[in-house]
């Protein structure tokens, strides 16, 4: 976003060179000093967790809501 937001910008192209180093720079310095904050075996936990407020399901079903009723037949264009 960062990085959009300064190509965007009405700088010259000097100034835009600078702002990129500087980016880059802040970018490098957070992820030598950062670790990551996902992970991955907490958020299949918590979803194994809620399941059943969700009615038993999670977002690794791969089932499809019933039809409501029988179907309808297919109405006619043109009447005879």
């Amino acid at each position: 976003m960062l990085r959009r937001a300064l190509d965007a910008a009405k700088l010259g192209q000097t100034e835009k060179v600078e702002g990129f180093r500087r980016l880059d720079r802040l970018t490098r310095a957070l992820e030598e000093e950062r670790q990551p904050l996902a992970d991955f075996s907490a958020a299949i936990a918590h979803e194994s967790a809620i399941s059943s407020s969700l009615g038993g399901r999670t977002v690794f079903d791969d089932v499809r809501s019933p039809k409501h009723g029988r179907p309808q037949p297919q109405l006619a264009l043109f009447s005879e």
